[in-house]
């Protein structure tokens, strides 16, 4: 993280001398494979470190982080978004499930944390999402979504901060905030605005396709939205056509219009407009994950079967 690529080279020779077959020797010269964008060779020893460690979620979430910087790069340099199944033949390895992952690339995450985007990861799926891996209240994404997010990516409009070390990058007029999992003294901060602010260029070009496409169902998380907010997101995503909305929520969260549900269920209260129950916020007081995963997958599969869209099981 402090870009002490020397330091990490002896401390992976020391390792590597005393604990070849070590998870954490194996992580950390995956995380500087990662850091130098030798993705390859990455992706190699993440999941060289998911068969030592199964059990570790480093592994899975360092190894979508890895694949997902992959296509990015090739994004990048191509200007046309990569075929998900041709980069991402290996994934299947981050679980057994290939129904499961090719379930979870027809949703995309809008907000509001990166709850979402962590089960797509859990269960191998990285699609590209301007969202997925945000931090996004419900009124500055309806505003953004009646301008048709017009500007977003432009230097002007983008703000580069740090939070704990990392870079963000946040949309000025409707605080939409990105992870970048970079972090401060890896990268030059003026080089990596510009190479950030193009790629939420493309990012931005691929959701606003999804929407015209209308094929996804796209996914908001929260346990504090309101039916009025609800309705109100809903009318602005149907304003880009036939879009099919999941609100996802703990079943604790009470709300009037929205209770009812049992965890890992979802159930239509609009047309085109589903709310899925899990039984907790995958985030907790102290900011640690501690994700529901089956249950979302429940909430998932469901919402497919009621629109029509489950792939064959």
């Amino acid at each position: 993280m402090l870009g002490r690529d020397d330091r990490l080279e002896e401390a992976i020779a020391l390792l590597d001398a005393r604990f070849p077959q070590s998870p954490l020797r194996i992580a950390a010269e995956a995380m500087l494979a990662t850091r130098r964008e030798d993705w390859d060779r990455a992706l190699d020893l993440w999941r060289e470190h998911m068969r030592l460690d199964p059990e570790d979620a480093a592994g899975w979430q360092g190894y979508g982080s890895a694949s997902q910087g992959r296509r990015l790069a090739l994004l990048e340099r191509g200007g046309v978004e990569p075929e998900i199944d041709q980069v991402d033949r290996a994934q299947i390895d981050v679980v057994e499930d290939d129904d499961a992952r090719k379930l979870m690339l027809g949703f995309e995450s809008m907000g509001f944390d990166c709850e979402f985007g962590l089960v797509q990861r859990r269960f191998g799926a990285e699609p590209l999402g301007l969202l997925r891996f945000n931090s996004v209240q419900v009124g500055g994404l309806v505003e953004a979504l009646a301008h048709r997010f017009d500007g977003m990516g432009e230097p002007e409009h983008t703000a580069l901060g740090t939070s704990k070390g990392e870079y963000f990058i946040r949309d000025r007029r409707w605080g939409l905030a990105m992870h970048t999992f970079l972090y401060e003294g890896c990268e030059d901060a003026e080089r990596l605005h510009a190479k950030l602010c193009r790629r939420v260029v493309f990012l931005k070009d691929k959701l606003l396709a999804d929407l015209a496409e209308g094929r996804k169902i796209f996914v908001f998380s929260s346990s504090a939205l309101q039916l009025d907010e609800l309705l109100m997101l809903h009318a602005a995503l149907s304003g880009f056509g036939d879009i099919a909305l999941l609100h996802v929520r703990p079943i604790g969260a009470r709300a009037a219009g929205l209770e009812g549900g049992k965890a890992g269920e979802a159930i239509e209260i609009r047309p085109r407009l589903f709310v899925g129950f899990v039984s907790r916020y995958g985030n907790n007081a102290r900011g640690e994950w501690n994700i529901p995963f089956d249950e979302w997958l429940g909430v998932c599969r469901a919402t497919a079967r009621m629109r029509g869209s489950a792939p064959p099981m």
